[in-house]
């Protein structure tokens, strides 16, 4: 184990770490604390690890928060729980690390909240929420840098607030989410098995790549995609309402996969595929597709020459 390190794993009968136990050793980098499955606290003395770099709780089942003295943690770059059931909250103090880039939480199903102040963490980029049952809300106001945002099986969870900044949104397993809000920043979406989602915002001028699967209340993709010179890849995967794909007269996309679909779009059906065909080759730009996969085996028996 590196000297700048410390793992306590498998303590079962620890409840509390003594704040003498801390001594001597302030200079650590990395602490990890893992299935240490009766430690309820944490002491107040944690705050003074100014060189932490990294904190970790995993299958701590006690648990219920950390110290107000986590904010001291001047150096700390990743914040990470998982698997502690009881946890139910994080201090205010939390926005108060201010070299934090990630903050990872998942199978934590009593956590109900992120206090508001997560939104004055102006390093960080990423953020993980996972099988987090009880968390209906995220704070209104996200941190200023954030690129990344990870949401998946947090069934109390409503909205997603709105950021200018995001780059790549994933949702998944999030019944009770119908939107996306205008993320003008997006490169890279990624939906799946969203029973509620409805609508994808009309305005993504940096998108990417666009996935989305078994989402069956979305009905159609929005118009401007058509027009977006950015997106390269299209995937959607088992969303039964979907009947409506954009004109897509200027789109450089290399990748457009439709696939188990109940019934394909109907001007795909109408047009025996000679509607695949007008999007592979538009009056203004001719596409670039480098894969093209339909897979609609009982409408579609010939491909357009």
């Amino acid at each position: 184990m590196d000297e700048d390190s410390l793992v306590l794993a498998l303590c079962r009968e620890v409840t509390t770490i003594p704040p003498k136990f801390w001594q001597h050793i302030e200079t650590l980098q990395d602490m990890r604390f893992a299935w240490c499955r009766n430690m309820t606290e944490v002491p107040e003395t944690i705050g003074h690890f100014y060189e932490l770099q990294r904190l970790s709780f995993e299958e701590c089942p006690a648990l219920q928060t950390v110290p107000a003295s986590v904010g001291m943690l001047r150096s700390l770059t990743t914040l990470a729980f998982h698997k502690c059931d009881s946890l139910t909250r994080l201090p205010a103090e939390v926005g108060d690390l201010a070299a934090l880039e990630t903050l990872e939480i998942m199978w934590c199903p009593a956590l109900q909240a992120l206090p508001d102040t997560v939104g004055k963490l102006c390093q960080m980029q990423r953020l993980q929420m996972s099988r987090c049952d009880a968390l209906s809300a995220l704070p209104d106001s996200l941190p200023p840098r954030l690129q990344q945002l990870s949401l998946h099986a947090c069934h109390a969870l409503c909205a997603i607030p709105a950021h200018r900044g995001i780059e790549t949104l994933y949702v998944s397993q999030c019944p009770q989410v119908t939107d996306i809000p205008d993320v003008p920043s997006i490169r890279n979406l990624e939906l799946h098995r969203c029973d509620a989602m409805q609508h994808l915002p009309n305005q993504m001028p940096d998108l990417r790549s666009l996935r989305i699967s078994m989402c069956p209340s979305i009905a159609a993709l929005p118009n401007r995609l058509g027009t977006s010179r950015r997106l390269v890849a299209i995937i959607v995967h088992d969303c039964r309402a979907l009947t409506v794909l954009p004109f897509m007269s200027c789109m450089a996309a290399e990748v457009l996969e439709l696939q188990e679909m109940r019934r394909p779009p109907p001007e795909v059906v109408r047009a025996g595929c000679h509607a695949v065909r007008q999007y592979m080759h538009a009056e203004h730009r001719a596409w670039n597709v480098l894969l093209l996969r339909l897979w609609y085996e009982e409408y579609i028996t010939a491909m357009p020459s």
